[in-house]
């Protein structure tokens, strides 16, 4: 079982934006980046069974453009947009493709909780990550248990575009 967890791509500056935070879209750049990236995930061989994604547009767009790595379903998943529980975790592994990958879209903090969940299941906090926008976590695992998993690689967005094209 493979889990990729991604955190969103560039989206509109949180001090500039007046609307509500759930609604701040992916910039023009952050798409140009982010695409950038998928086609480094494509060179690595990657391919999701499914993609999970919050509801967030930032997230729902960021999903959106995995789409020609993705042979099954794009879904929101609320769990995505909240801190993490252990109800959580094994709601998105119940979720979570058991033979393919799955791709985990989502926000900070979350996704450094979400990690440090899905690798050891007793840090009380995030793993002190920098996760940059775009950035990726690449898990292996035998099975859908918190703690289960073994980090393949930590990739920054900018060694993702270095990938590609």
């Amino acid at each position: 079982m493979q889990l990729v967890l991604i955190r969103h791509g560039i989206a509109a500056e949180r001090e500039t934006w007046t609307g509500d935070d759930a609604l701040r879209p992916l910039t023009e750049p952050g798409r140009a980046r982010f695409d950038a990236v998928v086609v480094g995930l494509g060179r690595l061989g990657l391919r999701f069974e499914r993609v999970l994604h919050s509801p967030w547009l930032r997230a729902a767009e960021t999903a959106q453009r995995l789409v020609p790595l993705t042979d099954g379903p794009l879904r929101s998943v609320a769990a995505l947009a909240a801190p993490v529980t252990p109800v959580a975790v094994d709601a998105l592994l119940a979720d979570a493709s058991h033979r393919g990958t799955t791709a985990l879209v989502g926000h900070e903090p979350y996704l450094s909780e979400l990690l440090a969940a899905l690798l050891a299941p007793t840090t009380p906090v995030p793993l002190p990550v920098r996760w940059k926008k775009g950035g990726v976590a690449w898990l292996e695992g035998d099975g859908p248990a918190a703690g289960a998993f073994s980090l393949v690689a930590f990739l920054p967005p900018s060694v993702l575009r270095r990938v590609g094209p």
